[in-house]
């Protein structure tokens, strides 16, 4: 019983934690974004795996710089390759058009042109920071990743290459392109812990929708995952998602904090939470949001750009772009705590409810 109530109290603890980002900060952030002190640089390496027959691995990577000179616009991030950027353009189009209504002319071009932070290959500063590993999402990510950089993390997101997955059931499938994903995790992890800027030791994941599911997969294998951070993930429930056709896995392997942030489309009923409690992570805790026209895509980048655009969405856009500011203060403030091992800054977070989640 003592242990049942230290966890959470711990757990209370927590998001009492997060809560008291709630004070006014003496530095505002840049922009509304909680950027830190750092200039940011971005760079590409690869690797290969020799247990996959040299599968090849794509790392985007940001990081502390020394110095920047001309930063990278958004649209920078989508692939050097004519066609394939042709087609990213083409998807993010059709994705806007359907999520936030009917694109306004120049509306696209605006969010691909908007300026960003990080300038490719700057040089990276002299001393090791801690790393956080993701699943690439070329366009949505791309500030989240700009800021953990700023504050001090070295951020390591893979390409997505299709897994061999061979015969067998839908699910199973699903399972094996899962958990080569997460693999893939592992060979960037040992890739970039090579760097002379990355620092040894424990390390972060995080994940945005489908992406956030290799993340939980990497959490329950490695026992060196000290904070996992999961944007807007769904995955159907264990009994009915990719995760549980994984050998070996185990929801209650997942022992990293959680920080698991979600907004239109989750409630009290949701089976998710079912999942979350099952999880052995100590403390975890949900972030809850509304707003008024919200979507599943205001947690990423081409949410919080479109939500500038007067003349786009039915929705309360200054709220949208809050909620995502205010996402990414918490998620400063949880990498801070738990991985960093450093004072996490003191920024509002007046749009989210923050809720501790008890072990089952």
């Amino acid at each position: 019983m003592q242990a049942v109530i230290r966890s959470r109290l711990s757990a209370l603890a927590f998001v009492l934690s997060l809560a008291a980002l709630a004070r006014p900060s003496a530095q505002q952030p840049s922009d509304g974004l909680p950027y830190g002190p750092s200039p940011v640089g971005f760079r590409v390496v690869t690797t290969t795996d020799a247990t996959r027959a040299n599968r090849g691995v794509r790392i985007h990577v940001w990081y502390p710089a020394t110095a920047t000179a001309q930063p990278l616009k958004l649209g920078d991030y989508l692939d050097t390759e004519v066609a394939r950027r042709r087609e990213q353009i083409a998807d993010l189009t059709t994705m806007a058009s359907r999520v936030f209504g009917p694109v306004p002319d120049g509306s696209i071009d605006a969010i691909l042109n908007a300026p960003l932070r990080a300038t490719r290959d700057a040089p990276a500063v002299a001393t090791r920071a801690p790393l956080i590993v993701a699943q690439l999402r070329p366009l949505s990510n791309a500030h989240t990743f700009e800021v953990l950089a700023s504050h001090g993390y070295v951020v390591g997101a893979v390409e997505y290459a299709r897994v061999d997955t061979g015969a067998g059931a839908p699910l199973q499938r699903e399972g094996r392109s899962t958990d080569g994903l997460r693999r893939d995790l592992d060979v960037a992890i040992d890739r970039l812990r090579a760097e002379l800027f990355v620092a040894p030791g424990p390390i972060g994941a995080f994940g945005f929708s489908g992406a956030g599911v290799p993340a939980i997969a990497l959490a329950a294998a490695r026992g060196d995952v000290a904070a996992l951070a999961l944007f807007e993930t769904g995955w159907h429930g264990s009994l009915g998602s990719s995760l549980s056709t994984i050998p070996g896995f185990d929801l209650a392997r997942v022992r990293a904090p959680l920080l698991f942030a979600w907004g239109a489309g989750m409630d009290a009923a949701d089976a998710h939470l079912a999942d979350l409690r099952a999880m052995a992570s100590q403390p975890k805790s949900i972030a809850w949001t509304r707003a008024a026209g919200l979507t599943h895509w205001d947690l990423a980048s081409e949410g919080y750009l479109g939500a500038a655009d007067p003349h786009w969405r039915a929705a309360d856009r200054s709220a949208v772009r809050a909620i995502f500011e205010e996402a990414h203060a918490l998620l400063i403030a949880f990498f801070d705590r738990h991985l960093g091992r450093r004072p996490a800054a003191s920024i509002p977070t007046p749009h989210f409810k923050l809720e501790a989640l008890a072990t089952r």
